[in-house]
């Protein structure tokens, strides 16, 4: 089984967690190359409405085949371990939360093919125009990363 791992970023997680999991990781890694990632500045007391506009969306992009979409809600935004605070980076309001979504694909091939998907489904415009409420472009960033793969 050993033969399996080949890079050392998988050894570490394979002597902590096992085998099992490493094998796990390891095959979540090789598909979760591309990510979109969004950050949202919104106003505290429209965090739940917030929420439960963007769930829909989040489930129309699964649903057209991106590999996951997740939102992570703020918990300690203060600055730590010698580094800025994200809050402070972004200028929040004091009456402003700072949530996060990942979206995971493939490749970037993969993630026009979904947005084209989404793009034809003839609800996306009820759900975009009820988030709008919520919060404006302004208050939006964007950015797509791609995960480093060791080079065999």
């Amino acid at each position: 089984m050993r033969h399996l791992v080949r890079d050392s970023s998988i050894r570490q997680i394979q002597s902590r967690w096992g085998l099992n999991k490493a094998r796990q990781v390891r095959e979540c890694v090789s598909t979760m190359a591309y990510c979109s990632v969004f950050l949202y500045r919104v106003p505290r007391r429209k965090a739940e409405a917030f929420v439960q506009a963007l769930r829909p969306i989040m489930k129309l992009f699964e649903d057209a085949g991106c590999l996951s979409d997740e939102l992570l809600r703020p918990k300690d935004m203060t600055a730590k371990f010698g580094g800025a605070s994200l809050p402070s980076a972004v200028e929040l309001a004091n009456d402003e939360e700072l949530w996060i979504e990942i979206a995971k694909f493939k490749d970037a091939s993969h993630m026009k093919d979904v947005h084209s998907q989404v793009a034809k489904n003839p609800d996306l415009e009820k759900l975009h125009s009820r988030f709008d409420l919520l919060i404006s472009g302004k208050e939006v960033y964007h950015a797509e990363f791609e995960s480093l793969r060791p080079q065999p």
